[in-house]
Parts: structure tokens; C-alpha cells; sequence
């Protein structure tokens, strides 16, 4: 059932700003799937300490449509070397659930690997879910990795929008009961993601639109449903540790097993089991655009874009000016993108319950 989701994006297009660069253009030579070759690191987070790395940023506003929850930034902590993603049952924004969600919106480009390492709670009515998200706001462009870890059901809804239609595909496994590790791999021609090591989904559509990757709890929505008198809250969406590489078809081939050590001993992991099915959706029109003209004021309603505190990337606190680019409200101080409030029309696939 498609939902809506209200997000917050960091702008990283303006001129004079140190980020990662976009990966190659459509057209390049692509590297085949299968081969460790054409990723390049660009940014590795271990969520060391007790602050987020300036590339995150928190997400606050209502999760749109019909959930039940709400995004509240103090429900992300970075404690004992992870990224800690809450839901508690609180009132927060007129919802009955508070959740947390963070996005790498200082880390936007075309094409990449993502690898991660994440436990998911056990519960019905929890939707842990990562998202490669397009701040242009581009129709149908989204990836989405979703964990609903129901007791004796847990199941991952994949998912793979490529603008002229989407590919989903759902996997039956244990997804709670210890760390496991997730890849994406998108590539000029062809996309893939891994978990355990196991290829769980493969197509030959590609996205070419610019992303970020985010990871987030919600709620309420009707594929998810609310939690039961059984689901225990608080419960924590768990990220040990994420990898982002860069698409570069020139790229010495990655050394085997994880890029990196995790932050602990590795949990013993079973691969989910149960054979995926898979289906492909032809194109359709949205059921609605996102506005072309976001207001920098914020909320206007339950639907309305959420607002953060906008996150300084040259780590100084200078004064704020607002200017207009694209149609888009962007927080600018000296010469820094900050951060822009924009409304983004979220579908979710057609999966099966």
C-alpha cells in the first residue's frame, strides 16, 4: 500500500561545498555484477563516540499518510558503537508513536555500494527500513530495504524504482535475532542487494537520478499495522556500522568479506531461508506531485514537509541568510549549504502482507 513520508533534505549542489562528487554518468563502462570492481570508499562511519558524523542528519516532521508516528530527533542517540534508531510510544506531533530517523544528506551521488551492518527489532507494527532517496524529488526513483521482523513472520520488502517502473521482491528469514549485513549495490546497468552474502534481489533497471541513503523506524502505515499488546517499547533499529562507496569503473577491486571490522565480535548471522518472489510494476503516474515551492517556515499541516535545525557542515555557527534556488528554500551561511525543507510524495510498493 503506498504511503506518504515527509522528509527533510540537505542540499549539497552548491557551489563550494567539499562533498563527495557525484559517480560516473550514465553511459560509462559498468562493472559486472558479481565483481568486487568499480567501488570506490568515500565515507565509513563506525558511530564511534556520542555525535552523529556531519554528513547525517536527523529527520523531524510527521511520517506522512496514514502512520501513526512521528519523526523526533531525540529518538537517534549514537551510544556503545551504534547508531541507536528508537520507537517509544509517546505522543509527539499529534501521533501515538515517536520515532527517529537519520539521512546522509551531506553525501548525495549517482550510482554507489552501500554496506551496512543492522539489527532489526522484533515486533509487529515496526517498520525498520533504509531508503536511497532522491532530493531532487524525482517521481519513482526510490530504493527501499524494509525489515518488518513479526514474531514467527519476519520479512524484508525490497524494492527498486527506476522512473519508468519499479521491481519488488520479498524475503522470508530471521532479521532480529542478531546483526546481520546488508549491500546495495547501483550501478549504470544494473542493481543488486545482498544480505548475509546472499544475493536476495537482482535487476537490469537502474535509477539515474542523484540519492542519499537514509535509515529510519516508523509505524502505522497499512503494511505495517501498529504494535500489539505483545510488541515490547521501546525498540531500537540498531546500525553498527555503514560503508558508502562511490561508483568508479577504474576501481581496484574490494579485498573479500566486509570492507571494514565491525565494531564488535560478529553475532553468528542464518541467512533468511524462505524463497523471494518477485515482480515488476509497469510505470504509472503518481497519485500526487510534490510541490515545486516548499516554504522555509515548515510544517502547515499534518502532511506538511518536516523543519529541522539546520546542520552546519564547516562546523561554525555563523549568521543565516535565506535564498532561493530551484524553487527550493535553502539555509545558506557563508557560503555553506545548510539544509532545505521540501515535501516528498513517498509510494510504497505493493507488497503483500
Amino acid at each position: 500500500m503506498r504511503h506518504l513520508l515527509a522528509l527533510t533534505v540537505l542540499a549539497t549542489a552548491l557551489a563550494g561545498v567539499g562533498l563527495p562528487a557525484a559517480a560516473a554518468a550514465p553511459g560509462v563502462a559498468a562493472a559486472a555484477p558479481g565483481t568486487a570492481r568499480g567501488w570506490r570508499l568515500v565515507h565509513r562511519d563506525d558511530f564511534g563516540g556520542s555525535r552523529l558524523d556531519p554528513i547525517w542528519g536527523r529527520y523531524s516532521g510527521p511520517h506522512g499518510g496514514e502512520a501513526a508516528s512521528y519523526y523526533s530527533p531525540d529518538q537517534v542517540a549514537v551510544s556503545g558503537g551504534l547508531l541507536r534508531l528508537r520507537m517509544s510510544e509517546r505522543p509527539s506531533g499529534g501521533r501515538r508513536f515517536a520515532t527517529g530517523a537519520v539521512g546522509s544528506w551531506g553525501l548525495v551521488q549517482t550510482y554507489g555500494r552501500y554496506e551496512f551492518r543492522a539489527k532489526a527489532p522484533l515486533g509487529r507494527g515496526i517498520d525498520s527500513y533504509v531508503t536511497l532517496w532522491p532530493p531532487s524529488q524525482a517521481p519513482q526513483q526510490a530504493t527501499l530495504l524494509e525489515i518488518l521482523a513479526r514474531p514467527g513472520a519476519e520479512k524484508a520488502y525490497l524494492s527498486n524504482e527506476y522512473g519508468s517502473g519499479e521491481t519488488n521482491r520479498t524475503v522470508s528469514g530471521r532479521f532480529s535475532d542478531s546483526f546481520h549485513t546488508y549491500v546495495i549495490e547501483w550501478a549504470p546497468r544494473w542493481f543488486r542487494i545482498l544480505i548475509d552474502g546472499q544475493v536476495r534481489m537482482k535487476d537490469t533497471h537502474a535509477s539515474l537520478v542523484r540519492k542519499w541513503i537514509g535509515f529510519a523506524v516508523s509505524s502505522g502505515d497499512p503494511l505495517t499495522g501498529l504494535p500489539g499488546s505483545a510488541t515490547r517499547l521501546p525498540a531500537e533499529f540498531q546500525i553498527d556500522w555503514v560503508r558508502i562507496y562511490a561508483y568508479d569503473a577504474k576501481a581496484a577491486p574490494l579485498a573479500p568479506g566486509p570492507s571494514a571490522s565491525p565494531s564488535r565480535s560478529p553475532s553468528p548471522t542464518p541467512t533468511p531461508t524462505a524463497t523471494a518472489t518477485a515482480t515488476t510494476t509497469p510505470s504509472a503516474t503518481p497519485a500526487s506531485s510534490p510541490p515545486t515551492s516548499p516554504s522555509p517556515q515548515g510544517p502547515a499541516g499534518p502532511t506538511a514537509g518536516p523543519t529541522v535545525e539546520a546542520v552546519n557542515t564547516s562546523g561554525s555557527s555563523p549568521s543565516r541568510g535565506l535564498v532561493t534556488i530551484a524553487g527550493a528554500a535553502l539555509l545558506v551561511a557563508g557560503g555553506t549549504a545548510l539544509a532545505f525543507t521540501a515535501v516528498s510524495r513517498f509510494r510504497r510498493p505493493r507488497h503483500g502482507k
